[in-house]
């Protein structure tokens, strides 16, 4: 988790749609919120689906959250993290 000026991120957080982890896009969101985080960023192992998702339902739950679009890139070298 890290801070921008004033705001509180945690920028990397895998959701049921990368295959270490069993958690709900929404029960990720209401922690976040829960938590006092400002944003987030869903970075699922070489997919988007999770991360366009969670911007989705932010907006439908009309959360205070921002959410960036993020997936973790697998590559011969190892994973790289990659926000839009």
């Amino acid at each position: 988790m890290g801070t921008i000026g004033n705001m509180r991120f945690d920028l990397h957080i895998h959701s049921n749609y990368s295959p270490d982890s069993r958690l709900d896009v929404d029960d990720i969101l209401r922690r976040a919120v829960k938590k006092g985080l400002d944003g987030i960023a869903i970075c699922d192992h070489d997919t988007i689906t999770g991360s366009f998702l969670a911007r989705r339902r932010a907006k439908e739950l009309d959360l205070p959250l921002l959410v960036l679009p993020a997936v973790e890139v697998s590559t011969n070298m190892g994973h790289l993290i990659v926000l839009e």
